[in-house]
Order: structure tokens, then C-alpha cells, then sequence
């Protein structure tokens, strides 16, 4: 994604209660039983008990910060840990907790039980999305373009993988051939009164470009991705050579599906080949919904077990842009690897 959308809306984690067996997880969708609460007043705790959830921690806080917000007009901030299902027996967690809470109240604390769970009614989860884009055109002065999306308000656990998916393949659509430096959408923050914010600030990124700005009147339907207009296609390759070993995720690590991007795959030779030259092994353009990094895992499998270098080289597979005067001008940098004097070229038809 691009600094916009990597600039996700920061939540303050703090320390569980002291409660065995609970481990911090917020990078990844997670099985188990969860745990919020807050600790910044210490007149005040409130507390969720253990609910069976898969998500991220930062839906969980997300959504228990709403539920403080509208039933107690708490604004401060909380944390949500979870404990595997394999871990320690329920019940033993929730004895744990209780004697947590009686310390509490000996300590003069007040504990408020809220019930909260993440299938409390009303919670939804709020998101925004964001791309930018500079298009150059021959003998003009480059053009900057912001866009955003309303914000859309989805249930917990649901689609904001699909949103940003949806969201990518719209504004390509939109328009073709330019290059959206990996767009995406963001979870706002719990208080509606915060997005206008974080609308303002994705924008002023990019004040030094002056972009024109406008927020698409598009519409979201879970489910629909299928429908969703598709991006351009990459030129035609060759046919492809027998696939390397290894696994293409399909979702990032924040279990956000990859967009469909262009990869162009180099590995240079740093021992000499039987013509006496370094050898630069080119491959075919091809496109895959996967991460940068395992493609390139995967190209360097496939060179050193088809070629047998004599020792390893570099291996490079590079995410090439739609926009097809930046694609040119990123094969042409690409291509500076190329020394005739001193390489032969090797060029392969190999796709994961």
C-alpha cells in the first residue's frame, strides 16, 4: 500500500489484566478468547468478560471503544488480548479475572462489567479509502489526482479485506492506465467526530503535489468483489515454464487480500557461465494477486534449480506500474543491468 494507506489510525495498546495464558496479538486474524479493557483512569475499569472471536485486535478495541463511547461517554483508551483455545480451560480464565477484579475494588478501584461482545448490537466497524495518483503526459506538466471514498461502515470481522480489493479495482477502472501507488482504505477511528481528520491529513499528505481532490460517489455491497470492474491487463507473456516450489499467500499479514499487481523478475549472475559472461536471467511480465516477497522467492527457486548457477546471485522481481509511460520508464532502469560486453541474456517464461 502506499505511505496513505499504510498511515492507519494508531490505537494505544496497553497491558491486559493479570490474567496467565493471554497473548498480545495485533497483526493478524486471530482464533480465541478475548479480552478488552481499559486502565488509563485509575478510578475506573471497564471490563469486557471472555468471548469466542476471530479478528484482529484492533476491530476488538475499535469496537469496544464505540460501545464505551455510546453507553458511558468514556473517550480514554483500551486494550483487547486474546487467549488460544487450546490454552487454559475458560473457566479458569474467568476465575482469574475475578480475583483480578477483586483486587481492584480492595484497592478502591470501581470495575464496571460491561457484557460487551463483539456481537453486541449496533457495532460496526467505520473505514475510509484513499489513492493518489500522478499521471505524466508528453510536453505537459504532470498532474496530481487525491481521491477518497464516503466512509462505509461494516460488521466486525467482515469485507475490509474485500473493501480495499473493491475499492483498487474501481478506481482502475475509472481510470485505466494510471499508476495508484497501492491504494487501500483505512479503519477509522471508534468517534465519528475523528474522521474529518483523518479525511484532512490522508489529503494534506500530498498538499505539495496540489492534486485536484474529489470523493467518488461509489457504493460498496459485501459480497459483490466478483462484480467489481477489473484492472488493466499486462502485456502477453510466453507461455509459462513448470512453476517453482513454494506458497503464494493470497492475503496480507493483516488478512487483507493482495490486489493484482505486475511483476518483472531479474537474477544476476555472479560467476561465469560456460560462454565465459555473467549470466542476467530477464523474465516475461506476468501478473499475480501475491507479496513481492514470495515471488521472489520463488523466481530464485526456479532459477537455481533449472540453471544451477555456480553460486548464488541476485535476485530481483520488481512490481511494475499500470501507468504505461511509468512502465516503460521503470523496464528501461530495469534494463541497466544489462552490460553486453560482459552478460548474456537469458530470457525465461516463468509465472508461480
Amino acid at each position: 500500500m502506499s505511505r496513505a494507506a499504510r498511515t492507519l489510525f494508531l490505537v494505544a495498546f496497553l497491558a491486559p489484566l493479570g490474567v496467565s495464558a493471554l497473548l498480545a496479538q495485533f497483526d493478524r486474524p486471530v482464533r480465541g478468547n478475548w479480552y478488552c479493557d481499559t486502565q488509563a483512569d485509575p478510578q475506573t475499569t471497564y471490563a469486557t468478560a471472555f468471548f469466542d472471536w476471530t479478528g484482529l485486535a484492533a476491530e476488538a478495541q475499535n469496537a469496544f471503544q464505540q460501545h464505551l463511547l455510546a453507553k458511558y461517554g468514556y473517550k480514554g483508551r483500551v486494550g483487547c488480548s486474546v487467549a488460544r483455545p487450546d490454552g487454559r480451560p475458560l473457566p479458569e480464565l474467568q476465575a482469574d479475572m475475578q480475583r483480578q477484579y477483586a483486587q481492584f475494588r480492595a484497592q478502591g478501584r470501581k470495575v464496571v462489567e460491561t457484557g460487551f461482545t463483539m456481537a453486541a448490537p449496533g457495532i460496526t466497524l467505520a473505514y475510509g479509502c484513499f489513492a493518489i495518483a500522478t499521471v505524466r503526459r508528453p510536453g505537459m506538466p504532470d498532474s496530481s489526482y487525491f481521491f477518497s471514498s464516503k466512509v462505509f461502515r461494516l460488521k466486525p470481522g467482515d469485507h475490509g479485506g474485500e473493501l480495499s480489493n473493491a475499492w483498487i479495482a474501481q478506481i482502475k477502472s475509472l481510470h485505466p492506465g494510471w499508476f495508484f501507488p497501492s491504494p487501500g482504505c483505512l479503519l477509522l477511528p471508534a468517534d465519528p467526530a475523528a474522521h474529518a481528520a483523518i479525511y484532512d491529513g490522508q489529503a494534506q499528505m500530498y498538499a505539495n503535489l496540489k492534486p485536484k481532490v474529489t470523493q467518488l460517489d461509489w457504493d460498496f455491497a459485501p459480497g459483490a468483489a466478483a462484480q467489481a470492474p477489473t484492472p488493466l491487463p499486462p502485456p502477453a507473456a510466453t507461455a509459462a515454464a513448470p512453476a517453482a516450489s513454494g506458497t503464494y499467500p493470497t492475503k496480507d499479514f493483516m488478512g487483507r487480500p493482495f490486489p493484482a499487481q505486475t511483476f518483472f523478475c531479474q537474477y544476476l549472475g555472479l560467476a561465469k557461465d560456460a560462454s565465459g559472461k555473467y549470466p542476467l536471467y530477464q523474465n516475461a511480465m506476468f501478473t499475480m494477486a501475491t507479496g513481492q516477497s514470495p515471488v521472489q522467492n520463488g523466481w530464485k527457486n526456479y532459477i537455481e534449480a533449472t540453471y544451477h548457477p555456480s553460486s548464488p546471485g541476485n535476485p530481483m522481481c520488481a512490481i511494475i506500474p499500470d501507468d504505461p509511460m511509468q512502465r516503460e520508464g521503470a523496464l528501461k532502469s530495469l534494463n541497466l543491468l544489462t552490460q553486453p560486453a560482459t552478460q548474456v541474456v537469458v530470457k525465461t517464461s516463468w509465472k508461480p
